[in-house]
Parts: C-alpha cells; structure tokens; sequence
C-alpha cells in the first residue's frame, strides 16, 4: 500500500513539472476532512475514519487525465484508492455540454478476510447550469457488483455559499443514493465544506451492505 502512495504521489510531482504550460491548464487539489461512510456505487466501505487525498487534473483541449489518491487511516482496517481517468467535454460554450468520462480505481483494503478490488466506470453527461443528468457503467470487480447508473446533480450559488444535491440510482445490485454538499469559499483556493447523504442497497454481504443509511461528511479542499 505505501509503494502504491509513493509510485501516485511521484505521478502527480512528475506531471505537474513536465505540462506544457500553453497547452494544459493543471488544476492540483490537496483535501483532508472525517466521514461516517465511505460508498462508491452503492458499495460500502470504510466509515468513521479521517481522509487525505490528493489529485491533478492536466486541462486541455483535447482529452484531460486525471490521477488521485485518498488514503483512509484507521489501523488494521484502513483503507487506500488510487484512480487514473479520462475526461472530453463537448460544445463547451453551448447551454448543454456533452462530456464523456472513464475512469480505473484500485481500492487496497487491510481488513483481514476483504478483497482489495479492481473498479471500472465510464459514463456520459450532458452538463448545464440548471440539472445535469447522467448515465453510466460500473464494475467493482471483486465484489460482483455490475450494472448501469443513472443520475442528476445541480449547484446553486449564493455569492461564497453554494448548495449541490445529488441523487443516484443503480440498477444490477439495485442501490440508490441522494446527498447534498453545502461549501463556502473561504478564499479562491480555500473550501470548507458538509455533506449528508443517505443510501441503500440490496447485498447480502454484510461487509458492503448499506440500509437507509445516514452519512455525514466534514472536509476542507485546497485547489491551485
């Protein structure tokens, strides 16, 4: 696991110095915060732990990869991702904007007798300002959980204060989730932000079940 944050942390150094500043626009973002649950396409994993995580995304006309990684600290159970994906956005200067999206996650799990897993998703959006709907793939692999997703989310804006709602639904192992992030920008580079969630599924694993359950979220996010 401390191989995988070095080789990911090193990834992030190395594409930072070597853009082609006229070319890419780096957007780097640091965030650290405490959760009750960590989900992830209806999937429950760790809760009541602390996280830190790190990303860049290399902007630019054409296709924009991202690399992150979030690391969960809670002993014996913690908990590591480390994902690599692909963004295109479509008509950007349209009132609907098409983007595509593809993306690999490696979850490295250190409970005794739990499967770290391998998880694939792509989806298609069509991005506005007032309700951006989406559909997508998913495939956490050692957890047979496979199936298409189907979403909404919003932002509204009150001078430094905005307010995101979302809501999520999973059809295969059938889950659904809805949530809603408050933030308030402290500075440019400065977000403080909650969030409470609610989700449920429909797995016999006792590991990743999740009935009606209540999440809340604190967390802070620096981006440059």
């Amino acid at each position: 696991m401390r191989k995988l944050i070095a080789i990911t942390l090193l990834g992030l150094c190395v594409t930072t110095s070597a853009q082609d500043k006229k070319a890419i626009e780096s957007e780097v973002s640091f965030e650290a915060g405490y959760t009750t649950l960590n989900q992830a396409n209806g999937l429950g994993y760790l809760g009541n732990s602390a996280f830190f995580s790190a990303s860049i995304a290399a902007k630019n006309e054409w296709v924009t990869p991202t690399v992150s990684a979030t690391y969960l600290p809670q002993g014996s159970e913690s908990q590591a991702n480390f994902t690599a994906g692909l963004s295109k956005s479509f008509l950007k200067e349209k009132v609907l904007s098409p983007s595509v999206t593809a993306s690999y996650t490696r979850r490295e799990l250190s409970l005794s007798g739990v499967s770290d897993t391998d998880e694939i998703n792509a989806g298609v959006s069509l991005d506005n300002k007032y309700l951006t709907p989406y559909v997508g793939y998913f495939n956490t692999m050692a957890f047979d959980n496979e199936g298409v997703k189907v979403g909404v989310s919003t932002t509204v804006t009150y001078k430094k204060l905005s307010l995101s709602p979302a809501a999520e639904y999973g059809l295969g192992e059938n889950f659904w989730n809805a949530s809603a992030t408050l933030s308030y920008a402290l500075t440019s580079n400065l977000t403080p932000y909650v969030k409470a969630a609610v989700s449920d599924n429909n797995l016999a694993n006792s590991f990743n079940t999740l009935d009606q359950e209540i999440a809340a979220t604190v967390g802070i996010k620096f981006t440059f």
